[in-house]
């Protein structure tokens, strides 16, 4: 039951590892943002460290995880 691993295999790997992450310089990455933006387009920018450190939450960037604690405290100062 030996497979063979060829070129394609590997190409589809690396592809895949590096679907959510940015290359920040040689054997550097980080992840990317996961926000999907209102033109259908993932938004690209770095991850910052406060979301990194949250494991409850996605990864942000900075401006959509400042977005995201904004429209969660509207929605607890919300009367029902």
């Amino acid at each position: 039951m030996d497979k063979e691993f060829d070129s394609d295999f590997f190409d589809n790997a690396s592809y895949e590892w590096r679907r959510n992450k940015i290359k920040i310089s040689d054997f550097e990455f980080t992840y990317k943002c996961e926000t999907i933006l209102k033109n259908g387009n993932n938004c690209s920018k770095k991850v910052c460290q406060k979301s990194l450190n949250n494991i409850l939450l996605k990864h942000l960037c900075a401006i959509h995880y400042k977005q995201y604690f904004s429209n969660l405290k509207k929605l607890r100062q919300r009367k029902y």
